[in-house]
């Protein structure tokens, strides 16, 4: 798989792609490396936002495509952080209603209630980038 996020922005700072397995300790170390990333840039309620929506993607990643998983952070001149996950999972993601007594479902329904975007595109050589932004605040 070929990470391919949208690096045509005009970004500073930039940080390193990091790459997690696909496994359940890739949550909690992606959280980890968002914080260490944005915790000297970017206002502290927003690192706090990113990384509960990083969690969801990196979970649907592990959980629903069993792949290995790309991590990009960029901010922009505008004043705008973009957080994408990348798999090799082809299907792209679907939100769902989940039911009071269900105990998932929910994280794409955070996703959109809590970004100021977020949307998935298809990558070239298989697999897909899902993403979300916020303001920097």
């Amino acid at each position: 798989m070929t990470h391919s996020y949208l690096s045509s922005i005009d970004s500073a700072p930039q940080w390193p792609v990091r790459v997690f397995p696909p496994e359940a300790a890739s949550v909690p170390a992606a959280r980890h490396f968002l914080r260490e990333c944005l915790e000297p840039h970017v206002a502290p309620d927003v690192v706090g936002t990113a990384e509960l929506l990083v969690s969801e993607l990196v979970t649907n990643a592990v959980v629903h495509a069993g792949s290995v998983c790309f991590l990009h952070l960029e901010t922009d001149r505008s004043g705008m952080m973009r957080v994408a996950v990348e798999d090799s999972a082809l299907k792209p993601p679907e939100p769902r209603q989940a039911g009071t007594g269900d105990a998932n479902g929910r994280g794409l329904a955070l996703v959109e209630m809590l970004a100021s975007e977020w949307g998935h595109y298809p990558v070239a050589a298989g697999g897909k980038v899902v993403w979300f932004s916020v303001p920097e605040g």
